[in-house]
């Protein structure tokens, strides 16, 4: 289910796909140091009210799926800060940081981040599959396995740490099936999802 209406609510408890991209097809890193600087603002912004499984960085657009564990957090005696405008404020200071660097002006992203509802045990290991393979369907790379703006790696090299990352290899039965999840997944699933 695609969910794409700004006024839609992230539900507490369930796993979405998060995708956004920039105005005009422009680009959303523009230097090697900005992939690492985005992510960083993700875990300032976000972290307290989301699980991250996956994600992937291209150069014009970014996937992640998480898992909402908060809806908002009480700032001070009467202040509420929601997950959407953790998002928003994620959104406005990557902006102004690249605004800056790029001596540009105006929003960088799109409006309204698109999400779908993850519905199924299936679609969550699909998505998680789709998000990781991403880099194939824009040509960016020819092994997925070897893209560094992607969470595949993480996820492979925490086995046995207490990270969400350590969750997905739980949910696809350890190292093995989740290596195996990823290879047998034919082409047609990275175009299954195009956004």
């Amino acid at each position: 289910m695609e969910i794409t209406n700004r006024n839609d609510v992230l539900l507490r408890g369930y796993y979405y796909h998060i995708y956004n991209g920039c105005n005009n097809s422009e680009r959303m890193f523009f230097q090697n140091r900005n992939y690492p600087f985005f992510l960083d603002k993700v875990m300032k912004h976000l972290n307290d009210f989301v699980k991250i499984y996956s994600y992937c960085l291209l150069p014009d657009h970014f996937h992640f799926l998480l898992y909402i564990k908060e809806l908002n957090i009480l700032i001070g005696e009467k202040k509420r800060r929601t997950v959407s405008q953790a998002f928003s404020n994620l959104f406005n200071s990557y902006s102004k940081a690249i605004n800056l660097q790029e001596g540009r002006s105006g929003n960088l992203f799109n409006r309204s981040f698109k999400r779908i509802l993850i519905s199924s045990e299936k679609q969550l290991k699909d998505m998680i599959c789709y998000i990781h393979k991403n880099p194939l369907h824009h040509g960016l790379e020819t092994d997925y396995k070897f893209y560094q703006w992607s969470s595949y790696r993480g996820i492979l090299e925490s086995e046995g740490c207490q990270t969400p990352y350590s969750e997905v290899l739980d949910m696809f039965s350890g190292l093995d099936k989740f290596k195996a999840s990823h290879n047998e997944a034919p082409d047609v699933l990275v175009k299954k999802f195009e956004l």
